[in-house]
């Protein structure tokens, strides 16, 4: 009995200091790391993320150069910035613009809503465009719920972007890279293994999300 306690606690140790070290090695630790942009190529389709209007401009922008034939909003979005995007896109051809009709919970849960509209449409890869600061916990989350799909992390350009104006001010960049050290603290808690394997904890963390949306 001895030795299967000291078996079991042998792994437990080597699991959570497994678990340490990745945290480690994936925890933004400046604020440069929370910028995580990728190669831009092609895509099935661009998925912008709510928040700010100028990521929706910008994938509108993309979209518009030839980059992806379908403009997807996971969901989120202020009503104004519903009107907004449908008087912007109301010229394109049937089908060109997706929005979902579920209110996501956070980057998680436009990231849920994103993987359920890439499984239903054989997506297998996407243009995930947000705000330069919110590029890395975005495409990790991403990353998570999409494992079979290609994400290209693509931030509006700086000089477009809250971003650019907060890296002005020392204690708003400060203050905003906190935050988001936070957030992706909580992400990787909750998302990360072996939380999501475990599909009976699925509604626990749902709801503990809020917290860090």
């Amino acid at each position: 009995m001895f030795r299967i306690l000291s078996v079991f606690s042998g792994v437990l140790i080597l699991i959570v200091f497994l678990y340490g070290v990745l945290l480690y090695l994936a925890y933004p630790k400046t604020p440069d790391a929370l910028i995580k942009e990728t190669p831009l190529n092609q895509a099935d389709a661009i998925v912008f993320l709510a928040g700010e209007r100028n990521r929706f401009d910008y994938a509108r922008e993309l979209f518009r150069k030839g980059y992806a034939p379908i403009l997807y909003s996971p969901g989120g979005e202020s009503p104004w910035m519903i009107q907004y995007i449908v008087q912007s896109t109301s010229r394109l051809k049937e089908g060109s613009l997706v929005m979902s009709d579920l209110v996501p919970k956070g980057t998680y849960g436009e990231a849920l809503n994103t993987a359920k509209f890439a499984q239903n449409h054989h997506i297998k890869s996407i243009i995930l465009v947000t705000s330069p600061y919110h590029t890395y916990r975005a495409q990790w989350i991403f990353n998570q719920m999409l494992p079979h799909v290609q994400i290209m992390s693509i931030a509006v350009p700086y000089d477009r972007s809250y971003w650019g104006q907060m890296v002005k001010v020392d204690s708003a960049r400060y203050a905003l890279f906190k935050s988001e050290q936070s957030k992706f603290l909580g992400y990787y808690v909750l998302y990360s293994w072996p939380i999501k394997w475990l599909d009976k904890t699925r509604p626990m963390v749902i709801r503990i999300a809020n917290i860090f949306s």
